[in-house]
């Protein structure tokens, strides 16, 4: 019988935009057991760390995951400003969005909530951690903000053709190491077609 080894490391935190630990998350939250309602991961740690081992290993020996692709993904996204120039403020977005979804509850035969919602719901949550990030307030919403956006890569890759693609499409590796950042550019285009 091998030992279990526990190593706790009071150093260990979350770092957005971090690629291993953003593919990991990702592929954690695609393949565990999770509570649809709240986002949350409910499943045995050891399925976790097999995940999480098999990321790793992908991510370390895979051709397409090199240090540029993954380095190309900040690079390569909009900037907030420029893809949320023409948002509407954050109080008309929060409204809309808790409207949006006080309807669905209301009315939960009213079929699936379109891609506009998560979207939008996305940037929501990506502009209020930005604001907090910029005011060095460490309170989670970036954590928020970063599941938000696998919610809409999820949607994204189970659907045909919703999303732009341009310059990552929902499958890619700089998409599932920067999910805040597949929001800006999907946000861009959006707003730009509206």
């Amino acid at each position: 019988m091998s030992e279990l080894l526990i190593i706790r490391n009071p150093s260990a935190a979350w770092r957005d935009g971090e690629p291993l630990m953003e593919a990991i998350a990702t592929a954690v939250y695609e393949q565990c057991t999770t509570e649809p309602c709240v986002g949350l991961v409910v499943d045995d740690p050891r399925n976790i760390a097999a995940v999480a081992a098999t990321v790793a290993r992908q991510m370390l020996t895979s051709a397409s995951v090199t240090p540029e692709v993954i380095e190309a993904g900040p690079t390569a996204w909009p900037t907030p400003e420029d893809a949320y120039a023409t948002a509407p403020g954050i109080t008309y977005e929060i409204a809309w969005t808790a409207s949006t979804a006080r309807t669905l509850a209301k009315n939960p035969h009213r079929g699936d909530v379109d891609r506009e919602y998560w979207l939008r719901k996305a940037a929501l949550l990506d502009r209020i951690a930005l604001e907090h990030e910029a005011n060095g307030v460490r309170n989670g919403t970036d954590e928020i903000a970063a599941n938000a956006a696998r919610q809409l890569i999820e949607i994204d890759q189970d659907s045909e053709g919703d999303h732009s693609g341009d310059a990552y499409g929902p499958d890619h590796p700089a998409t599932l190491a920067h999910p805040r950042g597949y929001v800006r550019q999907e946000y861009a285009v959006w707003a730009e077609n509206q």
